[in-house]
């Protein structure tokens, strides 16, 4: 009686055994890439765009407690990626951050800059002692506060 339970038992497993298979499931491959535009001649936020726009560069400061210094500069964008800085052409980079815009000028007076610039300034042709930091390679990542006006 014991080896027909074991028989049956083995035969039992055995049908279980053969009886199981690894189910496959098809991948789903990933999704193509798509190219993300980075063309700031688009019109951003509420239509927002500084190309063709001349400002000048009335004053700034150097850090918090720095003397502020008169100063007449004159830029003017020329396209999404070019502005003429007095009589030489260089780049710069302008595109919404969060609620914000981001100004980077190129080979200014004092390097490299970046700053945020609120749609307040935009539209009111004011920028007024706003925070911008030198990202120069190598620099001491100093500020600077600048005074500009739309003309």
């Amino acid at each position: 009686m014991k080896t027909s339970i074991i028989i049956s038992l083995s035969l039992i497993y055995s049908f279980l055994i053969s009886g199981c298979k690894k189910e496959e499931f098809e991948t789903n491959p990933p999704n193509k890439p798509f190219p993300i535009s980075k063309d700031s001649s688009l019109l951003i936020g509420n239509g927002i765009n500084i190309i063709g726009q001349k400002w000048v560069i009335n004053a700034y400061k150097i850090g918090e407690y720095g003397v502020q210094t008169n100063r007449s500069d004159t830029l003017y964008f020329i396209n999404s990626k070019n502005y003429r800085f007095n009589q030489g052409t260089t780049t710069y980079n302008f595109y919404p951050s969060l609620s914000t815009y981001t100004l980077t000028l190129n080979e200014t007076f004092i390097g490299n800059i970046s700053g945020t610039i609120y749609e307040y300034n935009l539209k009111n042709g004011k920028i007024e002692g706003l925070k911008f930091r030198d990202i120069t390679l190598g620099s001491s990542s100093t500020n600077y506060y600048l005074w500009l006006k739309k003309i």
